[in-house]
Parts: structure tokens; sequence; C-alpha cells
């Protein structure tokens, strides 16, 4: 009994003085090239970086070619804040001399390579790079067609959306006017005067979406009509007839009411969404941000399109609240208060906002 108490006395002595006698089990929980892509020279240099989970700060990276022959090895020590480390440099071609697929293990000195994370690594073409995890493919284009002189405008876009920092641009020769936002996708072409045929004449764009090194490529073609010169323009009148000053005052008069509004038709022939909009491939709002954030676009299309109240009313979304409504200055139950005590005001919203089910 005696001696059982003294190992249990000696026992606390030696875990109180020799604390790191309890081991810590540290590990490789990410790492990757130190750049994205490396263009292989003579001497281009190579490294790692990454971080490791624990208090080992030794860290190993052992690289394999693809019939697991030993390739050489970099080392690093691991920061004592955050963890964080990047390898002492190597030169590409005493690692790398072949094009092909290679194996990094990176790995502490108490996890051990059997247990260590492993990347992918690929020589190609001049370059070397991390194996991405993900494939690139961009999304089939339908042909379209476009009169002369008119926008079309459309979206470009991967197969993967969760794919960000993707590089939109052509991949050959580009029609005069024609663009791509490189980094949104949206390409834009206004055909000139002489690009159309009464049939249609057809044009071919190649597109690239790029998310280095993975590249990918689409065609599609668009077919521009030569646009009629007999056609006219059908505006309709939505200036609001005088304010009755009794409604200001509270005081509704039903007497010496305005006299009936004159308006004109929007005109039946009004195409709902106008020719330029794509309904196929692309949302509506798309052509209203355009309208409200490019200015190019939106003199474009009160130049070409003045038979529309508003880009709303073209790509057929019920604008909220109509476009007489002036929200800047003047309280919505403003209206309302029309609507309801003014008989030429109700006339003249039911005969020109028929698309409102009612002044609310």
């Amino acid at each position: 009994m005696r001696i059982s108490y003294v190992c249990l006395v000696v026992a606390a002595l030696l875990a109180a003085v020799f604390p790191a006698v309890v081991l810590a089990h540290a590990e490789v929980i990410s790492f990757d090239l130190t750049e994205p892509i490396y263009y292989v020279d003579a001497d281009k240099l190579f490294s790692f970086e990454g971080k490791i989970r624990g208090d080992d700060p030794t860290v190993h990276v052992i690289i394999y070619d693809n019939m697991d022959n030993h390739k050489g090895m970099l080392g690093a020590r691991a920061a004592d804040n955050d963890g964080s480390f990047t390898t002492n440099t190597g030169t590409i071609r005493n690692f790398f001399k072949t094009d092909g697929l290679y194996r990094a293990v990176a790995f502490t000195d108490d996890q051990r390579q059997e247990n260590g994370t492993t990347m992918q690594i690929k020589l190609e073409n001049g370059m070397l790079f991390t194996v991405p995890d993900f494939t690139l493919d961009v999304e089939t284009i339908p042909d379209k067609t476009v009169y002369e002189g008119e926008l079309l405008s459309f979206r470009i876009e991967v197969t993967d959306d969760s794919i960000d920092g993707v590089k939109y641009s052509f991949s050959d020769f580009v029609q005069q006017g024609a663009t791509i936002n490189e980094d949104t996708g949206v390409f834009s072409w206004i055909p000139d005067s002489q690009k159309g045929t009464t049939n249609g004449a057809m044009y071919s764009f190649k597109v690239t979406a790029a998310k280095l090194p993975l590249m990918a490529e689409e065609t599609f073609r668009v077919v521009v009509i030569e646009k009629s010169l007999d056609s006219s323009a059908v505006q309709k009148n939505d200036q609001t007839p005088p304010v009755d000053a009794s409604v200001l005052t509270g005081q509704v008069s039903h007497q010496n009411e305005p006299p009936p509004i004159e308006t004109t038709s929007a005109g039946a022939d009004l195409q709902i969404p106008a020719p330029f909009v794509d309904e196929s491939t692309t949302d509506p709002q798309f052509y209203i941000d355009r309208y409200n954030n490019e200015p190019a676009f939106r003199q474009w299309f009160d130049e070409n399109y003045p038979e529309y109240e508003s880009i709303y009313q073209a790509v057929g979304v019920l604008q909220i609240p109509a476009p007489f409504v002036d929200e800047s200055t003047t309280d919505p139950q403003f209206y309302i208060d029309r609507y309801n005590n003014e008989p030429a005001f109700r006339q003249w919203f039911d005969e020109n906002y028929p698309e409102y089910e009612s002044i609310y």
C-alpha cells in the first residue's frame, strides 16, 4: 500500500515538472503551389504554402511522378502564431522534367508521410499548376436574330456558376462593334446598316471562358435582318391632367372638374416584349439593370424605341411604381386621392394604364 502511494506522488511530481512529455498531434490541413501558375523557363523556381494545425512546426513536402518515383523534397517551418508556412524554393526543371501528372505529399514529423495531405500537380505546355478540382464548360448558346441598328445583348455563362474569377473573351475574328465584358461575360453588338439582308445574313462568333489553367470555348451564330425603313414610332401620352388644387387642401370639389383628358393609344401593334429582348436566354431584369446603369444603353434604347413608355414596358415587366409617379417629391397617397376624387384623373389612368389592376 505504501509503495503504491509513493508511485502516485512521483508520477504527480513528474507531470508538474515535465508537462511536455504529453504529446501534441500536428498535421498539415491545406497546401498549394505558392503561385497559381508557374511559366517554366530554365531557372524558374517554385515553392509551396499552406497551414498546419498543432504544435509541430516542421513541414516536409515530397514530390513523386505518376509512376511514384521520388523526384525531390522541400521543407518549411510553420509560423507559431497562425500555423502558416512557405517552403524553401526549388528549380522546376530539377523536379519536373517531362510533361505529365505529379503528386505532392505534405506532412509534419508528427503526422508522418502515410497520413499526409496530397495534391495533384501537372506540367503541360510550359506551365506548372495544381490540377483543378472542377471542370469548366460554357453553356450552349442558341442562334440569335437581330435587326440592323438594334442591340443584341446577353450574358455568356459557364455551367458551374459557383466558379469565381472566370474571364471571357473572343477566340478569333470579331465583327466590328461587338464586345464582351471580360468579367461578367455580357456580349453586346449593334450591327450596322450594311450587315443585314432581307432574308438574314449569318455571322459566327467564337468565345472563350478561362479560369486558368482551364479554358472552354463556345460558338454561336447571329442572323442580322435588314431593318424596314417604313416603320413608324407610336408614342403614348403619359402626361397627367392638371392637378385639382382642392385636393391639396383636402376640400374635394365635384364642380368645375377638369375636362376629359385627350390621350393617344399605345397602339395595338406594339410588340411586348420588344424585338431586342431574348426571353429564351435572358432575364428581363438584365435589360432593366443595363438601362439604369449604362448611359450608352439608355441612349440607344430611348432613340430607337420611342414607342415604348419605359424599359419596363419594352421587356414586359410591370413597373412599380408606374412611370407617372414621382416618388422623390410626391407621396403615393396623393395619386390615390386623385384617383378616388377626380373623375378626369381616374379616366386618364384607366385608359392609359390598363395593365395595372388598380391605382394601388
